[in-house]
């Protein structure tokens, strides 16, 4: 099966949260581990299909999330995380936006 782009993204925050890391994988590969004030985007390739996105963010306890993805074959997918301040962590359901 043909490999088909996604791209991970995190802008950085417009808070600051010192000290705090942020590890990310997709399929329990990772993608992203380091500083949450600074962002990411990353782009790989993937089989097309469903798969695991999760995040752990350290903020002197451990917030982990774990959701659910699709890619399409043949076409671009961006992921983009969103952190809620309300609940100290990420969304349940991250925007996805299909190219």
């Amino acid at each position: 099966m043909a490999a088909t782009r996604v791209t991970i993204r995190f802008e950085k925050p417009s808070f600051m949260l010192p000290g705090s890391v942020l590890a990310v994988s997709l399929d329990a590969q990772q993608v992203f581990c380091g500083d949450f004030t600074l962002g990411f985007d990353t782009t790989l390739e993937v089989a097309p299909g469903a798969h695991q996105l999760t995040t752990q963010i350290q903020l002197g306890i451990v917030r982990k999330r774990a959701v659910q993805v699709s890619v399409e074959a043949g076409r671009h997918t961006v992921i983009i995380l969103q952190y809620s301040r309300f609940w100290g962590n990420f969304t349940k359901k991250p925007k996805v936006f299909v190219e």
